[in-house]
């Protein structure tokens, strides 16, 4: 069990047992979320021009840009930093729906064993 304090700093790919997207394989679903939202238009979010094209022009920008992940894409392009961490958001809360409504967790189930084992018995965890 736990007794002090502990802070738990998790990279990316802590998810992926779960499900969740990483790398290319994000950036290819925020491109297909964009795609799929293209009646919004992008450009009411970012203060230019009106494109007819929404969502859509901005997922053929970062499809363009061949960043290998969305954060490299974001860290070079932060006009659209709100817009996309709105779009992850969007893709990693399906992933994570999907996961609890069909509770499919991953054999080894590291995220269960901490709480369960390491936490739950401590009442104020």
């Amino acid at each position: 069990m736990i007794e002090a304090n502990t802070l738990f700093i998790l990279g990316a790919g802590a998810s992926a047992d779960y499900g969740l997207p990483l790398g290319v394989g994000l950036t290819k679903e925020i491109v297909d979320f964009l795609h799929a939202h293209q009646e919004t238009f992008y450009d009411e979010f970012i203060g230019s021009e009106h494109d007819e094209n929404g969502f859509s022009k901005l997922a053929r920008i970062i499809q363009n840009s061949r960043s290998p992940t969305i954060d490299a894409f974001i860290r070079d392009n932060d006009k659209y930093s709100e817009l996309l961490k709105a779009a992850i958001a969007g893709v990693l809360l399906r992933h994570e729906n999907h996961v609890l409504s069909d509770e499919k967790f991953p054999p080894r189930d590291w995220l269960a064993w901490m709480f369960h084992v390491k936490m739950a018995s401590r009442p104020e965890s």
